[in-house]
Formats: C-alpha cells, sequence, structure tokens
C-alpha cells in the first residue's frame, strides 16, 4: 500500500532499521518485559525482543493481524487497548507507536494510549 494511503488510515510503520537503532540503547536483559498494545503484526516488538533478548507481550485488536501476533508472541491479547486489564508493574518497558487518529472531535488517540500504558509499568 503507498504510503500516503497508510497514513490515510491512522498507520505509521516503523522505519526500517529504527527497531534495531532503538534496541542497540538497552542493555539485554531476559527477564525484562515488553509490551506492545497496538502491534499489528508485531514485526516492531518481535524485532526489539530479539535484538534485546527479552519477553514481548503483545495485544491487537485485528482478527488477522492478531492471528499473526499469537504466532509470533506466547503472551499475545485480542482487544481494544482502552478496555484491556493487566496488572500494574506487569512491564519493564512499552514499545509505543500507537494509532494516531482522532476520532469524532474526540482526543488523539496517541495521547490516550501514552496515559494509558503509563499504568503498566
Amino acid at each position: 500500500m503507498r504510503q500516503p494511503a497508510v497514513r490515510a488510515m491512522g498507520y505509521f510503520p516503523v522505519p526500517e532499521g529504527m527497531t534495531e537503532a532503538v534496541a542497540s540503547m538497552f542493555v539485554p536483559n531476559p527477564r525484562a518485559r515488553v509490551g506492545d498494545f497496538t502491534a499489528g503484526e508485531g514485526e516492531a516488538l518481535l524485532a526489539f525482543t530479539e535484538a534485546t533478548g527479552s519477553i514481548g507481550f503483545a495485544n491487537e485488536i485485528e482478527p488477522i493481524k492478531f492471528d499473526l501476533v499469537q504466532s509470533r508472541f506466547r503472551y499475545a491479547t485480542k482487544g481494544d487497548f482502552f478496555k484491556l486489564e493487566a496488572s500494574k508493574h506487569l512491564l519493564s518497558a512499552a514499545w509505543l507507536n500507537p494509532p494516531y487518529a482522532q476520532e469524532n472531535g474526540e482526543e488523539c488517540q496517541d495521547t490516550r494510549h501514552l496515559r494509558m500504558v503509563r499504568r503498566n509499568l
């Protein structure tokens, strides 16, 4: 899909090489738990967890994408991020690339997303 069409849908893929660059700033830790609550197909979280040796926790709302996420991660949930209930301090870190869409004049989704993630770190 062309980038303008992808952007119009509120989806911005992580630029190639960016995940590895971010991962290089972390000390590998096999006990670290990294969550991505809007995982998509899980590509960024998978690259990050493989590079850092950490454990991935993925959530995706779209059924087709979730099937792929579930095949990639031991810990995968399907559902609306804003209705997801997770334990406090479940995660060591979060991979954040939220949907960038504003709905019906409401607060931009990435702002709401960041507030929700904060409670699980």
